[in-house]
């Protein structure tokens, strides 16, 4: 209520200074969830949960310059399953976004972010091959910390060529004695380069330098230094494809410097299934990341594959695939399988159900390296107003 009063006195102050446009947005998501799980050689635990997730926006757009902010706060009740206990817990998130036209072709951006989220052990790794690697225990609920900042430039010195570079900082992990268990907290920094050129109407090239340093809570600093090709086809108008190489130097603390390989492959298309629309991708992937259970960089690889299908303008299904494995001997694994379905109320509002297993093994635990998750949700989600 606090930041609704204050924005709405804001967009009345601002909306007759030089031309500035001022809009005011509500939107948020409400899902009831159950989950049933099973590892470290105990029995099986459930957990029922509600979250409610309001998210009020603010938008401000004077000629080329734009600023959005949000407050995003998330009431959660949990109720244990398998034995009596329950908690009913509110925490805060809000974000920033900027864009500032310094020329008709070129952009400057800045984002800034900080949130805490409770989560319980499969939403944090839903749909993402290197979330799916970043929870490794499994308590039933936690409170994770995502804070970061980027800035970043964009512009097209030819009609053929796009150049940009971007610097990024990022600090995540559990919070509390619980949180902390599931996620050790890693600090990361990102500097990178881009130049990208069309090569013909269908073809694009393009490559980047980056380089990357992190800090662990639990060891010493690791580094990454990559130098990365990509070529897309826009094969037709629904079929498009991805091919990604790089080569990468990493150090940490169990070497001084080593040369890593890795890629990409994805297509994206949206082809027809009995006349109504079907939305296909698919990505494998491999290469170096930090990884913050054992404080140094790991070689990892995966594979995705999602697609949604349209069934009718209000109706829709959809099901997604996902694994990813630490490329070592004994390497941690995870997969996880999804199926959804969505009915469009309206416009802006939206009900789902979805059902989902996600299986995760530690071949390096001594006892109780296997885990299994088994959940279902119903949720609304209320989307913002179309500009």
């Amino acid at each position: 209520m606090a930041f609704a009063a204050a924005a709405a006195l804001l967009a009345l102050a601002l909306g007759g200074i030089d031309g500035t446009a001022v809009a005011l947005q509500a939107s948020g998501r409400t899902e009831t969830s159950a989950l049933a799980f099973s590892g470290g050689g105990g029995g099986t635990r459930g957990l029922a949960a509600l979250d409610v997730l309001p998210r009020l926006g603010l938008l401000l757009d004077r000629k080329t310059l734009r600023l959005a902010l949000a407050y995003e706060p998330q009431l959660r009740a949990s109720q244990a399953l398998s034995y009596a206990a329950g908690d009913v817990a509110l925490v805060h998130g809000g974000s920033a976004r900027a864009e500032w036209d310094l020329h008709p072709l070129w952009r400057a951006t800045g984002t800034a972010r900080s949130s805490v989220r409770i989560l319980d052990f499969v939403a944090a790794g839903a749909g993402d091959l290197g979330r799916l690697l970043d929870l490794r225990r499994a308590p039933s609920v936690f409170r994770y910390r995502d804070d970061g900042a980027t800035a970043a430039i964009e512009g097209r010195p030819t009609p053929l060529v796009t150049v940009g570079s971007t610097a990024s900082v990022a600090w995540s992990g559990g919070a509390g004695a619980f949180g902390a268990a599931a996620v050790p907290w890693m600090r990361e920094a990102r500097v990178a380069g881009s130049v990208a050129r069309a090569q013909t109407r269908r073809d694009v090239l393009r490559l980047e330098a980056a380089g990357a340093a992190a800090a662990f809570e639990l060891g010493e600093p690791a580094s990454l230094a990559t130098v990365s090709a990509e070529w897309s086809r826009q094969v037709r108008r629904a079929l498009r494809l991805r091919l990604v190489g790089s080569a990468s130097e990493a150090r940490d603390r169990t070497s001084g410097g080593r040369l890593l390989g890795g890629g990409e492959a994805g297509l994206e298309a949206t082809p027809a299934l009995l006349g109504r629309p079907l939305a296909l991708s698919a990505s494998l992937r491999a290469g170096p990341a930090f990884d913050r259970f054992v404080a140094r960089v790991q070689e990892r690889a995966g594979a995705d594959a999602a697609a949604t299908w349209a069934v009718t303008p209000r109706w829709s299904v959809g099901a997604s695939a996902a694994y990813a494995r630490v490329r070592e001997r004994l390497g941690y694994a995870a997969g996880r399988g999804a199926v959804r379905g969505e009915w469009k109320a309206t416009r802006r509002l939206v009900a789902y159900a979805d059902a989902w297993h996600e299986q995760r093994r530690d071949p390096a635990a001594l006892a109780g390296g296997s885990a299994s998750y088994l959940g279902v949700s119903v949720g609304v989600i209320l989307a913002p107003v179309a500009r």
